[in-house]
């Protein structure tokens, strides 16, 4: 099995506990892989404790008694890759982390990301000793699929009829071409008002399984579509730095998929059959759309 290398000494579980993530509430539960039922117009609170053997933990790394270390946690959208952080603080040696996850941000699955950072810079200490002020000592990771969400994007019921786009399709993304504008709000979901059963599916705050495997054939044609776009962009994603949250640097995740999976290659080749079974299962090994049982 592979094993991480890192440039630096890091804290071990005999030094820092992240206990799991529960629902808040008057009855906290285990925040489950699967929340069902979600409701997409109400946030999700969230609380964990994590404990630290602060002297031990600094030990550990090598670092001194009187370096801070911070405990951050922040949130992903899988599908959009919005991200956001939600909680930063000094750790201590027992911390309650209560945040809440934006519902207008939310939807198909996030991953929520706790760190534990070097605080400051100094570059004095020694040869395999976090030198950089976020270097991160421990984390940890949990994915969460959003059962019974809203689509990735905002959305606009249209009758394709009217429209450039035939009338016999189901949904339509469009995608600005200034690629620095920022992706919450300029980038739409148009879905045809013929299609009353994926309209219905949408709407739906608890899906049955039928509307669940509509909306999950759905989630997987977007993100094949968005792999393929980003593929056939490729010079100019690669041509410029762009900023946070902008459209840019949202396709470029897709890149990115796109060439892990060695579909760069496919795009705009012969082999049409070949592009598109690759689209297909590189959508689906990222968790997008129906999953293997």
């Amino acid at each position: 099995m592979a094993r991480e290398i890192w440039p630096f000494r890091r804290a071990s579980s005999a030094t820092l506990e992240f206990e799991p993530w529960h629902l808040s509430g008057s009855d906290p539960i285990l925040l489950p892989e699967y929340l069902e039922g979600w409701d997409p117009l109400t946030d999700v609170h969230l609380d964990r404790v994590v404990r630290s053997d602060l002297h031990a933990l600094k030990s550990e790394a090598g670092l001194a008694a009187t370096d801070e270390l911070i405990l951050s946690i922040s949130w992903v959208n899988r599908q959009s890759f919005m991200t956001e952080s939600v909680y930063r603080a000094d750790l201590g040696s027992e911390q309650l982390v209560q945040v809440a996850l934006p519902a207008s941000r939310l939807g198909g699955s996030i991953t929520l990301r706790t760190t534990v950072a070097v605080a400051t810079t100094d570059l004095n200490r020694p040869l395999g000793v976090a030198r950089w002020a976020g270097s991160v000592l421990a984390s940890h990771e949990q994915i969460v699929m959003l059962e019974g969400t809203g689509p990735m994007f905002p959305i606009a019921e249209v009758d394709f009829a009217g429209t450039v786009y035939p009338p016999y399709a189901s949904w339509a993304l469009q995608l600005p071409d200034d690629l620095s504008l920022p992706v919450l709000g300029s980038v739409l979901l148009l879905v045809n008002s013929r299609d009353r059963e994926l309209i219905s599916a949408l709407a739906a705050s608890k899906p049955d399984t039928r509307q669940a495997a509509i909306l999950e054939n759905l989630e997987g044609q977007i993100a094949s579509f968005l792999i393929e776009h980003a593929a056939v962009s490729q010079a100019e994603l690669k041509s410029e730095v762009w900023s946070e949250q902008s459209v840019g640097e949202f396709l470029i995740r897709y890149l990115a998929i796109g060439s892990t999976r060695g579909l760069l290659g496919l795009v705009g080749g012969a082999d049409r059959g070949m592009l598109a079974s690759g689209l297909e299962a590189a959508a689906r090994a990222e968790g997008f759309g129906r999953r293997f049982s």
